[in-house]
């Protein structure tokens, strides 16, 4: 089972963006590897927010930013056709950043996928969280759910939360 290899932690339900918001923190002590946030935008307007991913020491802290890999979905949530490359379920190339403007009137009801390697954490400050933060300009809405897929260094379906 796919669960049973890898954590599934819900993160973020329906945040509405129109301020500043966070996700849940996720405690990285007893994970390896990479993590893998997926998110569904929803219908965003008024102003592109700024997505930044964090450690910290603690839990819902957010002191240092981490680098990061994302994709988009090729096309809005509900869109597919069938052999081609502009599908929902089709990401766009990897690109590498420290933030990210999200779009509000290219990106409303896609899917964004963020992938972070653990060893990029500053681990001389020994951080042990992560989360990510979505930063309102100023007139941003709409809301966005995520969900984080992380490998626990003992896997099976019941293992340890890493949310506090």
């Amino acid at each position: 089972m796919i669960s049973e290899k890898y954590k599934i932690v819900p993160i973020a339900k329906e945040l509405d963006i129109s301020s500043t918001v966070y996700t849940h923190s996720i405690n990285c002590r007893d994970l390896v590897g990479k993590i893998c946030f997926i998110f569904m935008l929803n219908t965003l307007s008024g102003d592109s927010s700024t997505l930044t991913v964090t450690s910290a020491t603690d839990d819902n802290t957010y002191t240092t930013a981490v680098r990061f890999n994302y994709a988009f979905g090729g096309a809005a949530i509900g869109t597919a056709t069938a052999g081609s490359a502009t599908s929902a379920d089709v990401l766009t190339d990897y690109t590498s950043a420290s933030s990210l403007v999200i779009t509000y009137g290219t990106y409303s009801n896609f899917m964004l996928v963020v992938e972070v390697d653990l060893a990029d954490m500053n681990s001389a400050l020994d951080h042990d969280w992560i989360s990510c933060t979505f930063t309102d300009p100023g007139s941003a809405a709409g809301t966005v759910t995520g969900f984080a897929i992380c490998e626990p260094r003992y896997p099976g379906s019941n293992s340890d939360t890493v949310l506090a």
